[in-house]
């Protein structure tokens, strides 16, 4: 792989890693909105350990979403530092 094709490499690669964990958190964050509404119940924990299950599981789907969506922003402001003319000054 050439010196010139890495950063183009190294940016495809955060894209795709970043749309990943967008789908996964979107997949979990869905799963627990699902099991919610359809009144999916953990029986073996009492009902306030099952409330932050839920909330836990909840909130790192959030994190996926903002996690994925941070590559995605690193990977086009290194694409734009790229495809921007070399400084004159």
């Amino acid at each position: 792989m050439g010196a010139e094709t890495a950063p183009f490499h190294q940016i495809w690669t955060m894209r795709k890693l970043g749309s990943l964990l967008m789908a996964l958190g979107v997949l979990i964050g869905g799963g627990v909105g699902i099991a919610m509404i359809l009144g999916f119940r953990l029986t073996m924990f009492p009902w306030i350990v099952a409330v932050g299950l839920g909330k836990l599981v909840f909130f790192s789907g959030v994190g996926f979403i903002g996690a994925g969506a941070t590559l995605h922003r690193i990977a086009k402001r290194q694409d734009d530092r790229l495809k921007a003319p070399p400084d004159s000054t």
